[in-house]
């Protein structure tokens, strides 16, 4: 049997497009500066569906630990406390190669970053590798700007509106400056990842379809077609249809119990849908009021369900026991929070008893 040139091509490119998106293993060591804290420490990964916190098991300020990945990266996150109310971190790509990361530096006060300095093994420091560097030169003007606002305003932005507001408008020049590059440089990987770690999620109601004609536009078929891309989809497209007097997205889900949770099953009757996490000050504030509606309405009238962002489920089994809420809850189902756009929490949906939504607020 005799295959064309063209037909071989057409498998040779299948098949190595299965093998480039198939799940792919990392291995990671980290070495801390003797002078941290590791308790203060988070580590966690991108892994191109989820992000994933890893353990603490720190031994002699050293961590080893692997996981598996669907992108061309697993996007390795490492955080320390600043001050109260924000972070020193670094980001770094992996792959299947062993890897490595010696951290040099030991602050001598809280504002200097304790992971600038490291030595590596088969990582890219994202901040340092060539795109970025770019990025980064487009950007200036606006990205100097936002920073410099932080620096001289930090402990009056969450005091009044109205710096918020400014906050939020210097936040969106930078974003808008970001996109820009991003059309630019549609076939370089690194800006795939900027529009899908953080220009999908900078521009959360206010260019759903716009993003989403941009997804099609620029990106290669190989991106598009990726895990990563199929995640993007869902985000967008769960922004676009979750919106008010639209059908609520049908789900099948579990609850924390391993009892199965689906939308279609509540037809006939109303569904609020609750997404929050334990950590998230505004979601704990509306728990009492979706505890009244609860004593309010019987289960026959209404169902509640809430979901989680939540990584640490001790964290939220403590929250739910504290609390109280005695409704459904689900815990960190990742593809249900894209099927609904994975919007800013806590994020609300009412649906009625057609399977549409008729109050959606986040």
């Amino acid at each position: 049997m005799h295959f064309s040139p063209i037909i071989l091509l057409l498998v040779f490119q299948i098949l190595a497009f299965q093998i480039t998106y198939a799940q792919k293993t990392f291995n990671v060591s980290i070495k801390l500066p003797p002078c941290i804290d590791i308790k203060k420490v988070q580590i966690s990964y991108d892994n191109g569906k989820k992000i994933i916190s890893v353990a603490d098991s720190f031994y002699e300020n050293k961590i080893n630990f692997s996981g598996t990945f669907y992108s061309k990266y697993a996007t390795l996150m490492v955080t320390y406390p600043r001050t109260k109310t924000s972070l020193h971190y670094n980001e770094f790509f992996v792959q299947t190669k062993q890897a490595s990361i010696l951290f040099l530096t030991c602050p001598i006060d809280s504002l200097e970053n304790p992971f600038e300095k490291s030595v590596l093994s088969n990582v890219l420091e994202i901040k340092n590798i060539p795109e970025a560097k770019k990025l980064t030169d487009f950007a200036l003007t606006e990205f100097n700007d936002l920073v410099n606002f932080y620096k001289n305003y930090q402990t009056e932005i969450n005091g009044t509106d109205s710096m918020q507001n400014i906050e939020n408008l210097k936040s969106f020049l930078y974003s808008e400056k970001q996109l820009e590059y991003v059309k630019k440089n549609g076939k370089d990987y690194y800006s795939f990842w900027i529009f899908r770690t953080q220009l999908v999620n900078a521009f959360i109601d206010t260019k759903p379809k716009t993003l989403l004609t941009t997804f099609n536009k620029i990106f290669p078929e190989e991106f598009k077609k990726s895990v990563e891309g199929k995640e993007i989809l869902k985000k967008l497209n769960g922004r676009i249809i979750t919106q008010k007097n639209n059908k609520a997205p049908d789900f099948d889900s579990k609850d924390i119990f391993g009892k199965v949770v689906s939308l279609k099953k509540y037809k006939g009757k109303y569904v609020l849908l609750d997404f929050w996490a334990s950590w998230c000050s505004p979601c704990l504030e509306k728990v009492p009021l979706i505890n009244q509606i609860r004593n309010t309405y019987s289960k026959d009238k209404l169902e509640i369900i809430g979901v989680t962002y939540d990584t640490d489920s001790s964290a939220f089994v403590k929250v739910i026991t504290a609390h109280k809420m005695n409704w459904t809850q689900i815990y960190r189902d990742i593809n249900l929070i894209n099927i609904y756009g994975k919007k800013p929490i806590p994020s609300l949906y009412l649906i009625d008893k057609k399977g549409m939504i008729i109050y959606s607020n986040w």
